[in-house]
């Protein structure tokens, strides 16, 4: 725990342990820097708006760790999880069309954590600004037990890139997206 000394068996333990590389040592240094509590980066509100038909709205979005490279500048890309019209979207939203494909699909790689990263087929938006994942219900669910998330993809014109996300926050956010999906549309009173 933080604040607290090392036991005797643990400083054993890293004095006889090999000398860390350059990379560990900068991985090292960037996980033992005290951070203090940890602060969700998700942005957006708690509380649900009206949509034009009627039923409740939500959204949450979160900034990429860093930077990509896309045709001819950098960008920093968002996700963005949001409940319309009843149903859970997931995007990612990379400020650039991604590279032309035979369908109206796009090939993406996703992976949480340290796990493997799996190939998908997702949706491109209408603007060519945004991908959308097929499954928005299971994947946001998904983001909330995971801590990262990388999502890699190719830039039109571009070479492939991967986009880093720390989403550790989200599992407080998910009830309120699913909350707000299940709920039923506004009865207009003066309906018969």
């Amino acid at each position: 725990m933080a604040g607290q000394s090392a036991s005797p068996e643990t400083a054993l333990a890293r004095a006889q342990s090999p000398a860390p590389t350059g990379g560990q040592l900068a991985h090292a240094a960037t996980a033992a820097a005290p951070t203090g509590p940890f602060r969700s980066k998700w942005t957006g509100s708690k509380q649900a708006r009206w949509a034009r038909d009627g039923s409740k709205t939500i959204a949450f979005e979160l900034e990429a760790e860093k930077d990509i490279a896309v045709w001819m500048k950098r960008v920093r890309p968002f996700l963005a999880i949001r409940c319309l019209y009843h149903n859970t979207e997931v995007m990612v939203l990379p400020d650039s069309a991604a590279s032309i494909e035979p369908n109206d699909r796009h090939t993406v790689r996703v992976g949480f954590d340290g796990g493997a990263d799996a190939q998908q087929l997702w949706f491109g938006s209408d603007d060519h600004q945004a991908l959308f994942a097929p499954d928005g219900a299971a994947f946001a669910n998904q983001i909330a037990t995971a801590r990262t998330l990388r999502f890699g993809f190719t830039p039109y014109n571009a070479k492939p890139v991967v986009i880093e996300f720390d989403v550790r926050g989200f599992e407080d956010l998910i009830g309120l997206v699913a909350k707000t999906c299940a709920a039923k549309p506004a009865r207009n009173p003066r309906a018969k």
